[in-house]
Order: structure tokens, then sequence, then C-alpha cells
């Protein structure tokens, strides 16, 4: 929105500072807007009032609102200034792009005072009071040079200037809800989309009679109280995710997570304990509430970053996303120590003491531990132990945080209290140890069971910590995550995983197995330090040392823009919501792009949530983590990243879970003694295996159909080539077609998708992987036949073998996706002027974005726009201002001293 069109936005439609002064003006209060020139030796003296500034001294100030001041760069001045009506307040002081140059500690307290020291520069622009931004801001206008600096090139996309894109058009589908935090469907149930609030209803909406008066489900009396008074009723906790199982049409299954009271095992000190639960349905309309299974209860220490997102990845697997713990800078209570000296706390970099800052890969139909992982240790009785020898061996920790942007984006520093120090492994309701379990007892190996003996949850054994050294959780499949909210799959089985920053950068990741994706080392592709929050430093490492998971890339995102205001405010700035890629047919410019949102690029002062179109470098340019070989007749379909299901050439494999062999070495329909199986790993995704389950691979130099292979005499002992006495059979997982060929030697060589097919003779076990040359020239092949290579592997083809080039990957340095914004046709402006919370999918691929006029959960001010194209849109309104105490003036929010964007 440009400064033009945000005036005439705040002129027309809220409570905005011209409006305030209009208003006063109107009742014989003296206003002034002319620059007013200010002797450097007597103190500037202001009122702290919420409907604004009142000028106090010296005389040419006095008795106005918000006046401008004028000052000479390089001259210090003093502000002193009285809080007068009791509210928290503060003052800080701007430059034009919205940085913070100057900025005070919180006060409030009728009568309380504080003074305000700087050197005027000439970047200054406005001061303004952070807890209410909107009525309580003025103009500074400074004469003489500014003195330069040696700041960091930064060509990072800024919200508000970003170009626009393809114009839409929306449909308002549903409104008078609660805030909305997500929108799913179930396979096999078509005519119906359902609508998550975060008050704890999720609400059935058809085509054809809308919303349904009756929730689906209500377990709104199991949920935390909402609407932090201190925050002005903001808050992040709530109703946050929710997944139907793939089989729901058959075994009426569906989770979700939700934010609970402090449940018996969450600290005192901790603020509230995170649920993952199973339910059942009693039909496509209604939900049985009492059929509620506890998988996970995870003592939360603050209020935000709780992630929250879940879905059903393409293996059948349950993911989930969980926030950093909550607080700034992923420190204080319920925090733990990390690799990164530099940086204080670091639950997003532990692996071992928690479950926080991560993606979480569960297998829900498992009832017993598929794989083998070291759990931290659990203080547990004699007689606990004595009873958990007979129970499951299965693990079903984890620990689930609620994202910094449940839709919404801040931070509550009075939750960051001290006290006993605990292990933040959340834990079972009957321990105090505080290990992540499912809700009722753990067995002697601290393992989640669901009260009856019964695991609550399993652990693909192909998850990446599984197995690994150390005590690492198995429940891991990425880390290095600071809030992410919203994350979804597309067809070809790439996670797309949206993760809020702190003060400058909102960033998209495509998340692979075993990936740490940077924070608190970095914010987006930027070094991080907490002690200069709002500057990013030089440097930083690009990856963890060696004694840390083998010292391992930090991946950079595909995605990423930076904040309009550069303020340490509460929930001043902008926050990623995590969206879909658009695989629908309706509008033909948005095909194969991610489609995404920014919370608000204005914060709290102002709805002006954005929705963004990022779109992938084209082939050849060198974006993206996948690469084409010559005489790939897979061209344009993308390897999963995710090590999950590659699906090409509109070959979905099916997401039920039941097709996929994504455990051991077993395949579900063709049997372990099929010629070509799948095989899922961690570091390539699914890909193909010989009847014993051992890796196959193909030669870069043969060409589609071609068996002049350089590896067919000469490299036989290393490379065997698999080979049948008739045809070959293949499971049903494997859609590359499979031919055979006669060799020079007689025998007869399988093909997928007319690449010959090879063991490596060090391969020593099913699940190895060891065949990738240093020059690129051994692949592993996808489902479809599709040569895959992992990013580990994405080395120069000259193969730097020292450590320093060992964490050299291409992951590290991955180019980002071109970024723009869509315009909103219908919209006075071209923008929604709504607060974006998520987004949702239909069974057609159309997309829908989730908004609210309010940044409060229970006002009934949330609606659901279907995106159309343009020309099928309608009139998108601006909303109404909001009451003189409500969210839109800015008034009564908070009295943080910092935010948690």
């Amino acid at each position: 929105m440009s400064n033009t069109e945000r005036e005439r936005y705040q002129r027309e439609y809220g409570p905005s500072r011209r409006a305030i002064l209009r208003a006063l003006a109107a009742s014989g209060v003296a206003v002034g807007l002319s620059p007013i020139a200010l002797a450097q030796d007597e103190p500037i003296e202001l009122g702290g009032d919420t409907p604004g500034w009142q000028g106090r001294a010296p005389a040419e100030i006095e008795g106005e609102v918000n006046p401008t001041l004028e000052f000479e760069a390089g001259q210090t001045y003093t502000v002193e200034w009285e809080n007068v009506d009791g509210l928290p307040h503060n003052f800080a002081i701007l430059d034009g792009a919205g940085s913070q140059l100057v900025r005070s500690e919180v006060i409030e307290g009728e009568g309380e005072t504080q003074t305000v020291e700087f050197e005027a520069t000439a970047e200054m622009a406005e001061y303004y009071c952070e807890v209410h931004p909107d009525t309580m801001r003025g103009d500074v206008e400074v004469a003489g040079e500014a003195a330069g600096g040696d700041e960091l090139e930064d060509d990072t996309p800024v919200s508000g200037e970003i170009p626009d894109g393809p114009s839409i058009g929306l449909q308002r589908v549903a409104e008078g809800i609660p805030a909305p935090t997500g929108m799913e469907i179930a396979e096999g149930v078509d005519d119906r989309r359902y609508v998550v609030v975060q008050t704890g209803q999720i609400f059935v909406h058809t085509d054809e009679g809308g919303l349904q008066e009756e929730p689906f489900l209500d377990i709104e009396d199991r949920l935390v109280d909402l609407g932090l008074e201190d925050l002005g009723g903001y808050d992040e906790r709530g109703l946050l995710g929710l997944a139907f199982h793939p089989d729901f049409e058959s075994n009426d299954r569906f989770f979700v997570r939700y934010s609970a009271a402090s449940r018996e095992g969450t600290p005192e000190e901790f603020d509230h304990t995170d649920v993952l639960a199973e339910f059942a349905a009693d039909s496509p309309d209604a939900a049985d509430p009492d059929s509620e299974r506890v998988l996970l209860e995870i003592p939360m220490p603050q209020d935000n970053h709780n992630g929250g997102a879940l879905a059903f990845g393409p293996d059948g697997y349950l993911y989930s996303s969980v926030g950093d713990g909550g607080n700034v800078h992923d420190i204080g209570t319920g925090h733990v120590e990390d690799w990164y000296e530099e940086n204080e706390g670091g639950n997003a970099q532990d692996t071992t003491e928690n479950l926080l800052g991560g993606v979480h890969r569960l297998d829900v139909d498992d009832g017993g531990a598929t794989g083998e992982i070291d759990e931290p240790e659990m203080e547990s009785t004699d007689e606990e132990n004595a009873s958990a020898e007979n129970a499951s061996d299965e693990v079903g920790q984890d620990e689930d945080v609620r994202d910094d942007e449940n839709g919404v984006e801040g931070n509550n520093e009075t939750s960051d209290v001290t006290g006993n120090e605990t292990d933040t492994n959340a834990t079972s309701g009957n321990e105090t140890d505080i290990n992540a379990t499912s809700g009722n007892e753990t067995d002697a190996d601290g393992m989640e069971t669901d009260g009856t003996g019964d695991a609550a949850y399993g652990i693909p054994e192909d998850n990446p910590l599984v197995g690994e050294e150390g005590d690492h959780r198995g429940e891991y499949y990425a880390w290095g995550f600071r809030n992410p909210w919203r994350m979804s799959f597309d067809s070809d089985g790439r996670l797309f995983v949206g993760d809020a920053g702190q003060h400058r950068y909102e960033e998209v990741s495509l998340v692979e197995a075993g990936g740490n994706y940077g924070w608190n080392v970095k914010e987006g592709t930027h070094c991080f330090s907490p002690a200069e929050p709002l500057e990013p430093i030089e440097e930083c490492p690009d990856e963890t040392p060696e004694d840390v998971r083998g010292g391992e890339p930090l991946r950079d995102p595909i995605v990423e823009f930076r904040h309009r205001r550069l303020t340490e405010a509460f929930i001043d700035s902008s926050v990623v919501v995590g969206g879909y890629v658009y695989e629908g047919d309706a509008i033909g410019d948005l095909e194969g792009s991610y489609v995404f949102g920014n919370w608000s690029g204005e914060g709290v002062v102002d709805r002006d949530g954005e929705i963004f179109v990022a779109t992938e470098p084209s082939a050849g340019e060198g974006g993206g983590e996948d690469t084409e070989l010559e005489g790939d007749d897979a061209a344009g379909n993308e390897t999963a990243a995710t090590g999950n299901e590659t699906v090409t050439d509109g070959n979905e494999t099916s997401t039920d879970g039941n097709e996929t062999a994504a455990q051991g070495n077993e395949t579900e329909s063709g049997g372990e003694d099929a010629t070509v199986s799948v095989h899922s790993l961690p570091e390539y995704g699914d890909v193909l295996v010989g009847p014993d389950g051992m890796t196959l691979y193909m030669f870069e130099q043969d060409t589609q159909g071609d068996d002049a292979s350089a590896c067919y005499d000469d490299c036989a002992d290393s490379w065997p080539p698999l080979t049948v006495d008739d045809e070959p059979t293949a499971s049903e997982e494997v859609t590359a077609e499979l031919t055979t060929f006669e060799r020079e030697d007689g025998q007869t060589q399988v093909a997928a998708a007319g690449w010959p097919l090879y063991y490596f003779e060090p391969d020593e076990e099913p699940g190895d992987a060891n065949g990738q040359g240093a020059n690129d020239v051994w692949w592993v092949l996808g489902a479809d036949g599709t040569p895959v290579r992992s990013a580990a592997g994405d080395e120069e083809s000259d193969a730097e073998t020292d450590d320093e080039a060992a964490g050299e990957d291409d992951a590290t340095d991955a180019e980002l996706w071109d970024l723009e914004e869509a315009v909103v046709d219908g919209s006075e402006n071209g923008r929604l002027n709504r607060y974006v919370y998520a987004f949702g999918r239909d069974h057609d691929d159309e997309l829908y974005v989730l908004t609210n006029t309010e940044y409060t959960p229970d006002d009934e001010t949330g609606e659901v726009f279907k995106i159309v194209p343009p020309e099928e849109g309608e009139s998108i309104e601006m909303p109404p201002a909001a009451d003189e105490d409500g969210a839109a003036d800015g008034n009564e929010t908070a009295d943080n001293e910092t935010s948690d964007d």
C-alpha cells in the first residue's frame, strides 16, 4: 500500500492520527502540524496520552497534539515526558523506512516520567509510542547531513514494496466467525470443507448451504482461557491445527492440535500445555467430542510460538510443526543451551533435550515403535518401571509449540518467568520430568503409551535421527524453526513451511528430511544476533560443528522478505503465513506458483494483510534443489525433497499410507520379492530398490533407451547390474515403466524409464545409499524413474573433500524464488485490508484465504474468501473502523518492552 493509499484508508475508514486531530480541533484543543525549531540546550517536554502526545515545552509546542519536531543533525537533544493516563507508553524515533533509531522502555502508571537523550541524525522521520502507534505519532524534520555508516547491503524484498503480480478476485464464502486458523478437507468427502477457528470449533462448509450452524466439533471447554489482557486481547493459543486421516472415509479418524490450560506435569512457571489428540467422527457433519485420545501433551514455556500445523504426507505419516517455545530471541524460561555460544538459548538447534522448533513425523497407525532411538532419561519409580516392562516399546514423545503466528504475532515477556530450572522435554501427565509425551503413561524408557500399554504413535524407522549416535529425539523430521505457522504438501510431495521471523525477515522453506533451517543462528538467509536484532551481523556459521549431528549445513529458505517496519515493538511488523502451491485450473496466472501471505505489513497498527505469489526460477537458471539430466523424460516434474513420495506426470502415489513402503524393506503391493520396489531414504525421498531391498542406481552417461554404458564391463564388480531370468515385476508404488535389454555378456538387465539399473557393491544393507559418485555420475531413481540426487550430493564436480567443502551444500545457497504481490481486484486499493490468518485448499485444488478484521481470537469478525479469477470476484469493501477501544486504533495493546514478531 502506498503512503497515499494508506493515508486515504486511515482518513476514511479508521480512527487515524488525522481523524483524532480533527476531533480535537473541533473540540477547541489546539493542534499543530508545522515544524518547530527546537533548541538543543533545553529539554523537550511532552505528555504521554493515548489520544496523542501533548506538547508542553518549549513554548513553541505548548498545547499542541503530536507536534512536528525539528532537529539539527549531530546535536544532542533530551525528551522528558510524563505518563498522563496510566496506560503503557514509551518514546521511539523511526527513520523513513520504519526502522527504530531511538527507543525507550515501556512505562505505565499515571504520573510516571521518563527522560530520553539522543543525538539527532538526518534519517529521523517520525516519533511515536510503540504501544499506541496509530494515535501517539508525530513527524520529525532534521536539518544537516547524515553521518553515514557501514550498514550491510540488503536487497531483500520489503513488505509494501514487492512488485505487483497476478490479479485475483475474491468471493466471500463465510463470515461472522471467530479468528479462523485453518481450512482442511477430508479424502472421500468431496462436498465439504472444514473451517477451524481459534476459539475451539470446527465448522463444516458446503457450496450449497454455506457454513453449518452447529459445529462439527467444539472443544472450547478444553482450551486455555484466550485473550491476554496485557496484550489487548491478542493471543496465539487456541485450536491451531486439523488433519484428517487419509482413510477418514472408512475409519472416521482425524487429529487436532490445541492449547490447553496447564495439565499435570507442566511446570508451574510454564504457560500452558500443548495437546495433539485424535477424535472420531459420527458422520461427515458431526464428530464425537467424547472420543478424544490424547497422543501428546507438551508443556509450553510461553504463550506464543506454538506452531500447530498438521498435515499427512504422501507417505501416510502425520507431520506436525512446532515452535521454539516462545519469547523473543529463543531465550528465557523453557529454553536450553545449544552449540552456538554466540547466541544464548537454542531450542530450535537442539534435538536431544526437547522437541521444540521443528517439524515432526509420526506414524499414527502403528502401535509399536518402528525406529529405535535413545530417549532422554526420565526419573521414574521402581513401580513405574516394573509396570512399564510390559508396555509397548513404542515412542510417543513430541514437543509441539504454537507459533508466533497463529495468524498473528507477538511477545508476552511477562511469561518469561524465572524459577526452578527444568528439562523442557514435554512429559506425560503423571511424570515430573518435562519430556513431551502422550497423555497418560510412559514406559521404562520414557516412551509414550496411551494408558493401556499401547504406544500412542510410532516413529518411522527412516526418520533422520533414528539410529544416529546420541540421545536425539526420533520424532524429528527437520529442525531449526522459530515459529512454523502453516505448512503444506504439493502433488510432487514437496513440503513447504512458512516460518515466522523476528524483527527483520520472514521466510518459507522447502523442507526435507534431516534439514536444519537455521534459527536462531540465522533469520532467513541473514546472520542473527540477539544483541542487535534489528541489524543483521556480518558473520555466522553456515553449518553445525562436526560433533553436532555430523556437521550439517544450515539451509536457506526459498522465499524471504523484510519487514517494512523495523522495530522491536509488539507485533508492529510482518508475520509470514504459509500457503499452498496453486494446482487448480481456474487461474492460469497462478499455475505452479506458491501462494502464501503476510499477516499484516503494519502489524497491529493497520489491517494490512498481503497475499504473495512465489514462482520457482525456471529450469536452467540454477534455482531449486531438483536437477534435470539430459534425456530425462520427466522434465518439469519435481522430485520430492522431503523424504516422501516422488509423484510425476499425474501418477500420484496414494496418500492413504497403505501403498508406501516407507518402513524397512517391505512393499505393500508387490511383495518383498518384487524385482523393483520402493524404499524411502532421508537424503533422497522414495527410491527404487531391488528384491533384496538394496538401493538401485543409474549411470548418468546412459541416455534414455541407450544400452551403451561405460560401466557394463569394466565396473561390473563394483556396479553389478540388476538382472532377471524372465520379465521384471514391480510393486504398486513403482510408476516407472520397467523394460529389459540383453547385455554383451548375455544377461538380461532391467531398466526403469529407460535407465539401466545397477547395485553398488559397497552398499552393505537395505537403506544404504553410498553409490553416489563425487562427480554426480551415479544417481538413485525416484518411484517414476526420475534420476534423483540429494542435497548432500550437490557438490561441485571436482568434489572437494575437506571439512569446509562438506558444508557447502547447494541447500545452503538455494536460489530464492521470484516474489510478487497479488492484486485484489474489487478492492479500492488492490489489497485485502484485513489480517491474513491462514490459507485453505479444496478438492479441486482451488485456494482460499482466511482473514480477520481484528487481531483478537473471539470477535466474530473472521471471514473466508475463495480466490477466483479477477472477473469473478466480488467487491471487497473496507472493514468498518474499530470501536474506540478496539484493535484498529492501536489502543490497549501491550506493555511489552520488546516484541516477539
